[in-house]
């Protein structure tokens, strides 16, 4: 469940886009945008449909609570963000502590004004709340992932040379093999009068 106000929908999420339905008004009534993988299956069957109420379930398995919710609208596929808004159910904020019984936040999402201070930015909250919050940028998201896609290409490289050199000791192995077993051949062909390099040539071939 992601509470988020209408105002604040449209500025942070900008390119959100509705498959179907409207987006909700600034009011305290649970109207519901459900995420695209909560409204059609993975066999692209729709499950959740404009106008009729979706049955949502709050809370652990031992003392979970359901609520009926009106539908006003169905997202499109959103999967760049950090929050789950594929699988989520996005309403008013208002309502949405209601429905979790808290007034507090657990995510605060800041936009920046350019890429450029992302950076600065993310020091500056560090350095407000110190080990109270996490802080988490798409900046640093993109470095990990990099790190990470640059140590696998490091193992495949690895991998790669292992097995080039194990092949060159194969056909090392054979080619001395097969001189070593050749060596009457190679006498009877140089007293013919073939040349080293003429020999050379029939065994590379």
């Amino acid at each position: 469940i992601i509470g988020i106000s209408q105002q604040n929908l449209q500025l942070l999420l900008s390119n959100l886009t509705l498959l179907s339905g409207v987006f909700y008004n600034g009011t305290v009534a649970p109207d519901s945008l459900v995420g695209y993988s909560t409204a059609i299956s993975s066999t692209g069957k729709q499950e959740v449909f404009i106008g009729q109420p979706a049955t949502l379930k709050v809370g652990s398995f031992g003392s979970s609570r359901s609520y009926v919710i009106p539908v006003v609208g169905i997202l499109n596929d959103y999967s760049a963000s950090i929050l789950p808004i594929n699988t989520g159910v996005i309403m008013p904020l208002q309502a949405a502590e209601y429905l979790l019984q808290k007034q507090s936040f657990n995510e605060i999402l800041v936009r920046a004004s350019n890429t450029a201070s992302v950076s600065s930015v993310s020091t500056m909250i560090s350095d407000i709340y110190g080990s109270k919050i996490h802080v988490l940028s798409l900046a640093s998201l993109a470095s990990t992932v990099s790190s990470i896609i640059g140590s696998i290409s490091m193992l495949l490289l690895i991998i790669a040379g292992i097995s080039l050199l194990v092949a060159a000791v194969g056909i090392i192995n054979i080619m001395l093999m097969s001189v070593m077993e050749r060596t009457r051949e190679i006498g009877i062909m140089k007293s013919i009068g073939m040349k080293s390099r003429n020999i050379l040539q029939v065994f590379l071939l």
